[in-house]
């Protein structure tokens, strides 16, 4: 499950020639859903760069062995494809050992990650008879918050671009 916010999922383009070297676009000003278009853009010869999210920790290139990926072509009057990853992670929401169908849930993104935006994203989605969630988040270091009724609990999760294993969270709630 992909989670909205306020905004969306930002999404991140760097080139070089950039002022501070990179540029973050909200969803409420590109498009929604999972497609986005992001102009206007300068067409640069050396193209651009793409991540999601728009906090520090988001950008791949920011872990040790984390790349950003492919350079997208950027010509004048033209459109360019490409692609920006997600991470996933699954919720695990439990009471006293027992899984919490129906449990609602938000992520947000770790104070101090450099974010300009305090991405908090929700989903109305909720978790299912195994009390689990697979959400897709940017990189980065996220506070998952679970609700179910008047009960609230949060746990943390660092999505790392380099590693190939979607984490389980196990949020339990009081």
């Amino acid at each position: 499950m992909i989670p909205t916010g306020t905004y969306g999922i930002a999404m991140t383009v760097a080139n070089s020639n950039l002022t501070v070297g990179h540029r973050s676009f909200q969803q409420s000003a590109t498009g929604s859903g999972a497609t986005r278009t992001i102009s206007p853009l300068f067409p640069y010869a050396s193209g651009y760069q793409v991540w999601a999210g728009d906090c520090a920790d988001a950008d791949p290139a920011a872990w040790t062995g984390g790349s950003r990926g492919t350079v997208l072509a950027s010509n004048p009057a033209a459109t360019t494809s490409g692609s920006a990853n997600l991470d996933a992670v699954d919720v695990v929401v439990k009471r006293s050992g027992v899984a919490v169908s129906g449990a609602s849930i938000q992520a947000t993104h770790a104070a101090g990650t450099g974010c300009t935006s305090g991405e908090t994203l929700t989903t109305t989605t909720t978790t299912d008879s195994a009390g689990k969630l697979r959400l897709a988040l940017p990189y980065g270091t996220w506070t998952i918050r679970a609700t179910s009724g008047f009960r609230t609990a949060t746990g943390s999760v660092t999505l790392d671009p380099v590693s190939a294993t979607v984490p389980t969270l196990n949020v339990v709630l009081p």
